[in-house]
């Protein structure tokens, strides 16, 4: 009976100590991030996951810290500290009209959340954007941005940016 007993204490320890895999990867912040995403550091800045299947498509900025990566066929990007910015005040022209704002928030901040949809070079395309900081007083830390031709492509953006955790300040 007391070799039972031990058994079951030790399963219960490896449970604890060593969750299943299937419960997917945790965070720091106790967000879950779905099984085989990946991590990806930007430059000690911060960190966020991406799906299976998103590849770098090499582009980068030279006067911003700008990346780009394509998840099948969705565009996906950030920019770390913009120099430029839409005014909050004229959205409508940048977005186009009926987008929808949300305040959010996103590692620890506060952040600007928008559903678009742009007619350009004759198709309808959709997007999320997410600044995440002061948009109205134009003080933003990261702007990430998703862009597909269907709007059911665009419901990974909240789950990448669910996963975002900054590293500094």
């Amino acid at each position: 009976m007391g070799s039972m007993k031990f058994k079951l204490l030790l399963l219960l320890l490896a449970l604890l100590l060593f969750p299943s895999s299937s419960l997917g990867q945790q965070r720091a912040q106790g967000v879950e991030v779905p099984e085989g995403w990946k991590k990806i550091n930007a430059e000690g800045l911060f960190t966020f996951y991406l799906p299976p299947g998103a590849w770098d498509t090499g582009l980068s900025g030279t006067d911003e810290y700008y990346r780009e990566w394509r998840i099948g066929k969705v565009r996906f990007m950030f920019v770390y500290e913009p120099m430029s910015l839409p005014a909050y005040d004229s959205l409508d022209k940048v977005l186009g009209p009926g987008y929808q704002e949300s305040i959010v928030e996103v590692g620890g901040r506060r952040a600007y959340l928008f559903h678009s949809s742009q007619i350009e070079k004759g198709r309808k395309l959709y997007y999320t954007n997410l600044f995440v900081g002061d948009l109205p007083k134009a003080r933003v830390k990261l702007w990430m941005q998703l862009g597909g031709a269907h709007t059911d492509e665009l419901k990974v953006a909240e789950q990448i940016f669910r996963t975002v955790e900054f590293l500094k300040p």
